[in-house]
């Protein structure tokens, strides 16, 4: 709570916990000018800067960014879209988990054509969570991917709508999202988690009168024009320059 009087706050950031190197009496990680917090909950966003040095930005509900890296503006547009579009709130309630700690990093292409990588995803720290019980998780998003299928081409929000259900899942059931990875599915859908990941994803995409996936294989991903956008661009359109590139954790999924 912040004292206009005292021009300072009185009361520890219920999120310090998760964030040692920052104060827990700091607000928006010490700059007011670039970034609000009106709720205090959170997902994080890495990025790199101009300098090439990674960055992050906490993001809360209906959070304003007023800075200039794309990757950011693209990421803080597809949350806030998802939370004004997903009537389950889906993206809200891992966006307000206390307990759980989500990163959203860029995925590149593969370097030679420029094309998006064949998939985004979502990788859990496993071993964090056996030895602290820590909900620990990376979404791996490009914001101008979007995924071609049979009827017509879905927006990268519907991607990173599919991953968010993931991380719902993984939060609220560890050692069933587990069981469902194992459980491999041999009609297209990769295994359990995928396939009602995949389900979660066609509702959603049934209110905002978007084409179907008929499984989690289904399609190819396409350069698009923005991350709410069908429409393909050229494949050289877009310079990764602003854009952080991550290594996913070391685990068996």
């Amino acid at each position: 709570m912040y004292d206009a009087q005292l021009g300072r706050w009185y009361v520890i950031d219920p999120m310090t916990e998760k964030y040692h190197p920052v104060s827990p009496y700091n607000y928006v990680v010490n700059n007011p000018l670039i970034y609000k917090d009106p709720k205090g909950k959170d997902v994080v966003i890495y990025y790199k800067d101009e300098n090439g040095k990674e960055q992050y930005i906490v993001y809360t509900l209906g959070a304003v960014y007023k800075g200039n890296n794309q990757f950011v503006k693209d990421v803080f547009t597809s949350l806030n879209a998802l939370i004004s579009l997903d009537k389950k709130g889906v993206v809200a309630e891992v966006i307000k988990d206390k307990q759980s700690k989500i990163e959203i990093r860029y995925v590149t292409g593969d370097g030679k054509d420029m094309k998006p990588k064949t998939k985004m995803g979502f990788k859990v720290d496993e071993d964090s969570y056996k030895m602290m019980r820590a909900k620990q998780g990376k979404i791996f998003y490009n914001p101008n991917s979007g995924l071609k299928i049979k009827n017509g081409v879905l927006d990268p929000i519907s991607g990173l709508f599919h991953e968010f259900k993931h991380a719902k899942h993984w939060i609220n059931n560890p050692e069933e999202y587990i069981n469902d990875v194992k459980n491999e599915m041999y009609d297209g859908s990769g295994n359990m988690e995928e396939k009602n990941a995949t389900q979660a994803e066609n509702e959603f995409n049934q209110g905002r009168f978007m084409p179907r996936r008929n499984n989690w294989s289904d399609g190819t991903p396409v350069w698009v024009d923005g991350p709410l956008s069908t429409k393909q661009v050229r494949e050289d359109k877009y310079s990764l320059g602003d854009y952080t590139t991550s290594k996913p954790f070391k685990t068996k999924y």
